[in-house]
């Protein structure tokens, strides 16, 4: 009794707490169905974005700091081994010009000397010659590379004189131009990696081009380069001569200072040659203050007295057009010939055949060069050389003055066919003998040398040619063929006297305008694109110079092959 009157009020709880809260009756039926506006599918929404995250303060810039230029390593070429062989045969020629109608046919030279066929001359002369390069790079060792240079000519041996005489008479019928081994790249690390040293017979490049058996080394940085060699020199030409005859030291070296490097550089280089006691060197810097401009000058001394200034400036004003400027200042202290031919006592036997010391004299020239009509190339030049001798010089015949001017014009049609016209004029500062300053000419007598520097030399000269040249490809067939000829007119000093001597006249024409003139034609044809044909055929008219000949003519025949 007692716990059911502890459980009535929790049982009346429980029924009132339902009743206020019980849900109403389930629908049964819809009342309204809602009616689609589109067929088109309902597409799920996208999620909502993340919102972006707030972006953290940048941080405080870092001071720039100087970093030190580092020579990039250089990676090793690949092993390479590389020849070349051009054999050839030619044949010189030159009719005898019979004068005095003698048989058989005789030559008279303006010396009076006589040439009879098959006696004392050889109207043709043919020989073989050459040239062969071999070249070798990483084979076997890395770093180590190897160069071979050499040309030969292989001709009978006759006490004839020949029709034609050049340099390779007085020289070796073989000649080692370059024999040579280098080492580069070979310490991989450290400041020694950009190290070249290359030992043998090589050709070296200073204040003159220096041909020497020995050793020469460089070594390069970012913005420096340093160089130094050492050797005998090498006589090119007169080698029986020589062959017997100690040589002489040729020493320099070289200072390469890169002052500003990118697309407008600024370079300061210093080269020295020592030879014979003599001591020569150059100063060129080289500037490109824009892109599109380039200047250099040349500063050269002997001796340590200054011989030499260049200037020249390159602008290229369009893809089309280019101008170039050029000009040179040359002083006492310069040399006549180079470097070893170096001589100002003209007494000495080797200055017989000079035209006489060097004098100051300054040169200007220009080029231009465009493009027209997008086939036709056009080049125009002119120039002037002031003679800046004193009264009391030593008289000399290659200091005077001269104004020049000219062109080219190339017109190419149809990409395989090209014509080529060229001309050129040019006046001297010299001039004609007056009246009272002439030499009357007296045939087959001997008379006193009189040759005032004024009225010694060429006066004018014009000249000009013609070329056609057709191509087929690169490394197919081509064909070229040119006409040239050069009017030269001298200073009149002598005259005739007016006696009748036909002969004597023949053989040396008392005249003051001379013609040179010839023809030279060219064909050239890839077997493969290894195997090169060249045949090359010239002829030149008759000049004063030589009365004896009629002319010479000249025949090459070469092949080429590469490896």
């Amino acid at each position: 009794m007692r716990r059911t009157r502890a459980l009535a009020p929790l049982a009346l709880a429980l029924a009132i707490a339902p009743a206020a809260a019980a849900p109403p009756p389930p629908a049964l039926f819809p009342r309204r169905v809602p009616m689609p506006t589109t067929l088109a599918m309902r597409v799920e929404p996208p999620p909502a974005a993340a919102p972006a995250p707030t972006p953290a303060p940048p941080a405080k810039p870092r001071p720039a700091r100087r970093r030190r230029a580092v020579v990039p390593r250089r990676e090793p070429a690949p092993p390479r081994l590389t020849a070349q062989l051009a054999v050839g045969m030619a044949v010189d020629g030159a009719n005898l010009r019979n004068l005095t109608a003698a048989d058989p046919a005789i030559g008279i030279t303006t010396a009076g000397s006589d040439f009879e066929a098959g006696t004392n001359y050889r109207p043709a002369r043919s020989y073989a010659f050459g040239e062969a390069f071999l070249g070798s790079r990483g084979l076997g060792v890395p770093g180590i590379s190897a160069y071979l240079a050499s040309r030969f000519r292989l001709a009978p041996a006759t006490q004839l004189t020949p029709p034609l005489v050049d340099g390779w008479d007085r020289v070796d019928p073989v000649q080692v131009q370059s024999a040579w081994t280098e080492a580069d790249g070979v310490i991989d690390s450290g400041p020694l990696r950009t190290l070249r040293v290359r030992g043998g017979r090589q050709f070296l490049y200073g204040p003159a081009v220096a041909h020497v058996d020995g050793l020469a080394a460089t070594w390069s940085s970012a913005r420096l380069k340093l160089g130094a060699y050492l050797g005998s020199r090498v006589p090119d030409w007169n080698t029986a001569s020589f062959g017997n005859q100690p040589r002489r030291l040729v020493s320099g070296g070289e200072v390469a200072l890169t002052l500003r490097a990118g697309p407008r550089p600024l370079l300061v280089r210093l080269r020295a040659l020592r030879y014979d006691g003599s001591d020569h060197g150059d100063l060129t810097v080289d500037w490109t203050p824009r892109a599109d401009v380039a200047l250099t000058w040349t500063a050269r001394g002997a001796d340590g007295a200054l011989a030499r200034q260049r200037v020249a400036a390159r602008i290229r004003v369009s893809d089309e057009t280019r101008l170039a400027f050029e000009a040179d200042l040359r002083r006492r202290a310069d040399w006549l010939w180079d470097y070893e031919r170096r001589d100002d006592d003209p007494s000495r036997p080797r200055r017989y055949l000079d035209l006489g010391p060097t004098l100051p004299r300054t040169t200007v020239r220009g080029r231009a060069g465009t493009v027209l009509l997008d086939n036709i190339d056009a080049l125009l030049f002119a120039g002037l050389a002031f003679d800046g001798s004193r009264a009391d010089d030593t008289p000399s015949y290659a200091s005077a003055g001269w104004a020049e001017g000219g062109g080219a014009f190339e017109i190419r049609m149809r990409r395989t066919v090209a014509v080529t016209l060229s001309g050129l004029a040019r006046v001297y500062s010299r001039k004609d003998a007056s009246p009272a300053v002439q030499v009357v000419d007296a045939e087959n007598q001997i008379q006193a040398a009189q040759w005032p520097t004024a009225n010694v030399g060429e006066r004018n000269l014009l000249e000009g040619g013609v070329q056609v040249r057709f191509t087929g490809g690169a490394r197919k067939f081509s064909a070229s063929g040119e006409i040239y000829a050069r009017r030269t007119r001298y200073a009149r000093l002598y005259v005739d006297d007016a006696v009748a001597e036909p002969l004597a006249e023949s053989l040396d024409p008392l005249t003051d305008s001379v013609i040179h003139g010839g023809g030279r034609f060219i064909f050239e044809a890839w077997i493969s694109p290894r195997l090169r044909l060249r045949t090359e055929y010239e002829l030149t008219n008759r000049f004063a110079a030589a009365p004896e000949i009629a002319g010479l003519k000249a025949l090459r025949i070469i092949a080429e092959g590469r490896y």
